[in-house]
């Protein structure tokens, strides 16, 4: 599928380095930050345009799956969040306790700090972050989502976590799903069933909480994929309001697997969001940047953790 070519607003500012929830620390490094003992970290990097962009992981990964497409950002003039989920980016033992609050009061946090030092916000996830994703578009007002292989639903053995963690402790790993010959994604070797059983709650609990999206939406959804089925799309579309859904860009990648961000249709997803996101800050200049994403959607904050 073709994309518009905008002009992108070259230059970026300081960079900072960003843990599981909270704190950072100033780097000068690009890409996604390691920390001690090879450990991901998250990043923030700051821009000049008045737009923010978060960058939302999959369940088991970490932030370096988005790594290309925030340089993308980065380097068109736009602020990049790409925060490491709590319970990943170290070893799969801390995803045992990791409950669905946190993932979603980690991304929750990490919006609000990207909302108070942007005029606007776009998200943008994959897999797991996808579903991330469309959470913040009902409990904050984004300008723009942009989903990648989103996971509303899943393989149907994982539907039965909740019984088989109390037999079975870990599976094997789900990642590395890509089609591009000598790249690998850097994911966990196992799974905690403990952690699968929240990651369905949390796809549980979006799907609930569709009606409630209504910023314009580009969905990138690979052909062929073998984590996430393609009844995953249908759902999101149904649960979607129907003004919203008959606005999703809907971008078809032929070329790629699950981690379509580390495979070979990568740049049409970075080119196509830099171009949204581009319009996002021409928009702003044009208002003057009084524009601010920063609101809440409290009637649905408030019956979130349903789950």
């Amino acid at each position: 599928m073709g994309t518009q070519n905008h002009g992108a607003v070259q230059g970026h500012d300081a960079t900072h380095d960003h843990g599981a929830v909270h704190g950072h620390d100033a780097t000068q490094s690009r890409g996604v930050a390691q920390g001690h003992n090879g450990v991901a970290r998250g990043q923030f990097v700051a821009g000049t345009s008045g737009v923010g962009v978060l960058l939302i992981h999959g369940f088991t990964s970490n932030p370096a799956c988005m790594g290309d497409w925030g340089k993308t950002l980065q380097d068109a003039g736009h602020t990049v969040s790409m925060p490491l989920l709590p319970g990943h980016g170290t070893r799969w033992q801390d995803l045992e306790s990791v409950t669905v609050d946190d993932w979603c009061q980690a991304v929750e946090n990490a919006y609000d700090a990207l909302a108070a030092e942007c005029h606007a916000v776009a998200v943008g996830g994959l897999s797991m972050g996808g579903t991330l994703t469309a959470y913040l578009g009902a409990v904050r007002r984004p300008d723009h989502l942009f989903f990648v292989n989103p996971a509303f639903t899943y393989p149907p053995m994982a539907s039965f976590a909740g019984v088989m963690k109390r037999f079975l402790p870990t599976v094997g790993s789900i990642g590395g799903d890509v089609r591009k010959e000598g790249v690998s994604e850097t994911a966990y070797e196992r799974v905690p069933v403990t952690a699968v059983d929240q990651m369905t709650r949390l796809v549980a609990r979006t799907r609930r909480m569709l009606p409630g999206v209504d910023a314009p939406i580009t969905l990138f959804r690979s052909t062929v994929d073998h984590i996430i089925p393609d009844s995953s799309v249908r759902v999101f579309y149904r649960g979607l309001q129907s003004r919203v859904r008959d606005q999703v860009r809907y971008v078809e990648l032929r070329n790629s697997y699950h981690v379509a961000t580390l495979d070979e249709d990568a740049p049409l997803i970075f080119s196509t969001s830099r171009d949204e996101v581009d319009e996002i800050a021409q928009r702003l200049r044009a208002s003057g940047g009084k524009h601010n994403s920063g609101g809440k959607h409290d009637a649905v904050t408030n019956t979130a953790k349903g789950v």
